[in-house]
């Protein structure tokens, strides 16, 4: 590759004509120049079908919600054997809505943390790409170690001076370690919000509804 390096502003002059922003005074988002490496995935219509189904479930949640204070009004207007049949009907919902709730939990997970690492796979598989189309070399980087191509391009790997092959697996990381030597600007605290939405996805999908106290106390 070319022993030459790119300015940020010289990378945007280069891909906003691109992108159709070649027009004076049209400024990009950073949403639409995420377009510029994520355009082989439709995230817009995978969006919407993502916030329908949140917005059915949340619907959902309410009606439960709205159960739960006639009943809690009944009871508190009732006496006797009504009193008491109302009371064990206040606990059922009370169960349907917790485990509604982790129900809906896990199901938005199941959408929203594929979609963030399919976004993140797809991003850097464009800027190697780029990279390689252009001639640019990349920084120098401790990520240099990893000693086969593929993998240095792979955010689901780490490197590693001590493994057999310089990784290790640890997606979060590798995304931020992939992104420092890309030159990547990630937006501020990401990193702590793709912990915890990986983190709970794997425990929900792994662990289920009710959790062991030692898994608990590891995700807290």
């Amino acid at each position: 590759m070319a022993d030459n390096k790119m300015t940020r502003e010289q990378w945007l002059a280069m891909l906003e004509p691109d992108a159709g922003a070649g027009l004076e005074n049209v400024v990009l988002s950073d949403r639409d120049r995420a377009g510029l490496i994520l355009d082989r995935v439709d995230y817009e219509q995978q969006l919407t079908a993502i916030t329908g189904l949140l917005a059915r479930n949340k619907a959902a949640d309410k009606q439960l919600e709205a159960e739960r204070k006639e009943i809690v009004a009944f009871i508190k207007k009732s006496s006797g054997s009504a009193q008491e049949h109302a009371i064990d009907e206040s606990g059922e919902n009370f169960y349907a809505m917790v485990y509604q709730g982790a129900a809906h939990s896990m199901a938005a997970l199941g959408m929203i943390a594929p979609m963030y690492e399919s976004m993140f796979i797809q991003a850097f598989e464009s800027i190697r790409e780029i990279f390689r189309k252009t001639g640019v070399s990349l920084p120098a980087h401790a990520r240099d170690g990893i000693t086969k191509s593929d993998d240095f391009w792979d955010c689901h790997l780490v490197y590693s001076e001590k493994a057999k092959y310089k990784t290790r697996p640890d997606l979060v990381e590798g995304i931020m370690e992939l992104a420092d030597a890309t030159e990547l600007t990630l937006p501020d605290g990401l990193e702590n919000l793709l912990e915890a939405l990986f983190s709970y996805r794997n425990k929900m999908f792994h662990c289920g509804f009710e959790w062991p106290k030692n898994e608990c106390l590891k995700f807290a």
